[in-house]
């Protein structure tokens, strides 16, 4: 979720999300069913992005007192990551709460499952005690046809225009309460016009646009959901305005850091004169700096500045028109990722098993422990006894301990 949403749309009950009531009601049902001990199947929560799906689960496990445990894209996706979900799922809390497993954006999850993962998670959805609850935007999607008949549906519907409004004027109602800010109504009725049904989206144009002048982004038209990285780069580099290269950013579906990234990447590439290129620089420069203001202080509305600086800054920073003959260049930090890919998977699965005997987190582990661990492994004189003992003691395989010989 944005951390501008977090910040100024956090709510404390079901009762407060707008729009979706049936659905809503449907939810708070289900839960009561299961405190009375009532067996429900897992329920299905569909619809498009921004229309409350993640946030309603959040809150019903509040409100009901339950721990989440939540499985999502970023997490592990094999047969150990489902069989300790298992454990949760047969179980409550040590304080006796109920644990609610909660699969979110399950359409994108299942092709990323490996091999072994689907019947481990068939077998979750048959055996377990405790309450399950899956999102997808699409419940139709092939992926997940095998949940069509195990889950119980829930549709989440695109929020009305008028629905949109009211979450937009609770947004402002709470950002006044941190700053002297106004706003016209006018551009508070052009941002839920614009946004079709997604709550989360029009929050993010709210920020961006804050500032905009009104006859300005009045000239934008109805926005596209999504744009891809590249079409977002062609309008920061191409554009000699304002407001193009600000709604291409608002449009584009990637966090703050990477974008940084991709436009330190290429603004060699596209700017062709030297002080094109340092007067590009000072922007993103800047644009950084109130990135770094708004993490540190948690007061994101600096966040708008840093928009308006890595976009339209960029755009209007050139004298001379773009290059068009260099292709746009992947920034470096995704090659090392997908070149360190064995690296990094070697280390995790060694960080793993160490912690079952050695009783600290991951990050310990690897930050702190490991290089310990490897400068022991060096010193021993005999190498198979060591290796004999690091098998028994810790179940690491060969390759494993010859990677932690080798760490400098």
């Amino acid at each position: 979720m944005n951390p501008d949403i977090k910040e100024f749309y956090n709510l404390n009950s079901l009762d407060e999300i707008i729009g979706n009531e049936s659905a809503v009601r449907l939810m708070k049902s289900f839960a009561g069913d299961i405190n009375k001990n009532i067996r429900r199947k897992p329920l299905l929560l569909s619809g498009p992005p921004g229309t409350g799906k993640t946030m309603s689960v959040y809150l019903l496990a509040k409100q009901f007192n339950w721990n989440l445990i939540e499985l999502n894209a970023s997490d592990n996706r094999n047969v150990d990551a489902i069989n300790k979900l298992m454990i949760s799922a047969n179980t409550r809390t040590i304080f006796g709460k109920m644990n609610l497993i909660f699969f979110d954006e399950i359409d994108e999850l299942i092709p990323k499952f490996d091999k072994g993962a689907m019947p481990e998670l068939i077998k979750l959805l048959n055996n377990s005690k405790m309450p399950i609850i899956f999102t997808a935007n699409d419940r139709w999607n092939k992926n997940i046809s095998f949940l069509r008949n195990r889950t119980e549906p829930l549709e989440f519907k695109p929020l009305t225009e008028r629905e949109i409004l009211k979450v937009l004027v609770e947004v402002i109602n709470r950002l006044k309460l941190r700053e002297n800010i106004e706003i016209e109504d006018k551009k508070l009725d052009f941002i839920s016009k614009i946004s079709k049904g997604d709550a989360r989206s029009s929050i993010n144009d709210l920020f961006t646009l804050l500032n905009a002048p009104l006859d300005a982004i009045y000239e934008i038209g109805l926005r596209d959901k999504k744009i891809n990285i590249f079409e977002a780069l062609d309008k920061i580099f191409f554009s000699n305005t304002i407001i193009a290269p600000l709604m291409a950013l608002s449009k584009l579906d990637i966090d703050n850091e990477m974008m940084f990234k991709w436009i330190e990447q290429n603004i060699p590439n596209r700017y062709i004169n030297e002080q094109d290129r340092f007067n590009a620089f000072g922007m993103l420069s800047d644009a950084t700096i109130f990135y770094s203001r708004a993490v540190r202080s948690q007061y994101f509305t600096y966040w708008r500045y840093m928009n308006v600086f890595m976009s339209s800054g960029i755009a209007l920073s050139k004298r001379q028109y773009p290059s068009i003959l260099k292709r746009y260049e992947f920034p470096k930090i995704i090659k090392n990722l997908s070149d360190s890919k064995t690296e990094r998977n070697i280390k995790y699965v060694i960080a793993e098993k160490l912690k079952k005997r050695i009783h600290l987190n991951k990050k310990r582990i690897i930050n702190e422990e490991m290089r310990l661990i490897a400068d022991i492994i060096r010193a021993y004189k005999d190498k198979k006894e060591i290796n004999e003992y690091l098998s028994n003691k810790f179940k690491l395989e060969e390759k494993e301990i010859e990677w932690l010989r080798n760490i400098e």
